[in-house]
């Protein structure tokens, strides 16, 4: 009820039905998590089940998709490269690039990775295979960057945090008084 469908969700999502496949980056905040679900919940009202992991686990989602290879599924690894820094294990980026040909093989699978931008510039950085797979464009990649934002959607994005969390009417108010907001 309180998701703000912005013009870079719009964009997102474009991106993978045109293409199955999305990796979005972003600086810590910007809300790379609640757009993946979202994008991933867009895909349930076409009768798609969502697999979800935030452990790094790319194996184990392969193996379970790989069971029910005729079953509409979104595929989504939250902080996909690691969650606070770089965390993939030896080997994990080929897991990783394996997962994402393995799903280009399937129409009916969808895959969303996110990650921040600092996180990911580092896996580019550290690992060859990773880097090589990314230089043939065969993934898109989405930035969500704040500026991006348009000001009008991050009003409604703003106001819908404050009417969720029912602040008192004396919050509102010190809001108003000179525009602080």
């Amino acid at each position: 009820n309180y998701f703000v469908q912005t013009k870079v969700f719009n964009e997102a999502l474009e991106i993978l039905k045109n293409y199955r496949l999305l990796m979005l980056h972003g600086a810590p905040g910007v809300g790379k998590s609640i757009n993946s679900k979202m994008l991933a919940a867009s895909f349930v009202k076409e009768d798609y089940i969502i697999r979800y992991t935030t452990d790094g686990q790319v194996s184990n989602i392969k193996n379970v998709i790989s069971q029910n290879p005729d079953v509409k599924e979104v595929i989504l690894l939250d902080d996909c490269l690691g969650q606070y820094y770089f965390s993939l294990k030896e080997g994990q980026d080929l897991d990783l690039i394996s997962l994402i040909k393995y799903i280009q093989q399937f129409e009916n699978k969808v895959l969303i990775l996110n990650t921040r931008v600092t996180i990911f510039n580092e896996a580019k950085r550290s690992r060859l295979q990773f880097r090589r797979f990314l230089a043939k464009g065969k993934l898109p990649i989405k930035t969500i960057d704040i500026d991006e934002i348009l000001l009008e959607e991050k009003a409604e994005i703003f106001y819908n945090h404050i009417s969720r969390n029912k602040l008192p009417k004396t919050y509102y108010d010190e809001l108003r008084e000179d525009k602080k907001y």
